[in-house]
């Protein structure tokens, strides 16, 4: 989950649908990524986040591999620079 700061003029919605743009940009070119879905806020709460992303993998294997794909690093160092907080959980189904 991610809070945006505040970025070129730009609303935390219009970073997460950027955000969204991008990484459905890169389903079916970074190998191991199988589904990703990227969910924004529709909620104003001060305790709410503006976007949650939700990635899909096979293996923690193939996981391993999406990390070291420089098209999605390339992808990371944007999101960290309009990223302001940050929540992760890496879990298995």
């Amino acid at each position: 989950m991610w809070k945006f700061k505040p970025s070129d003029g730009r609303t935390p919605k219009e970073i997460a649908e950027d955000i969204k743009e991008r990484y459905q940009a890169i389903l079916g070119i970074v190998p191991g990524l199988r589904n990703v879905e990227v969910g924004i806020n529709r909620n104003d709460s001060a305790t709410s986040y503006d976007a949650v992303l939700i990635e899909d993998f096979d293996s923690w294997s193939d996981l391993a591999d999406y990390k070291a794909d420089p098209i999605r690093n390339e992808l990371k160092k944007y999101i960290d620079s309009v990223v302001d907080v940050r929540a992760r959980v890496e879990y298995e189904r």
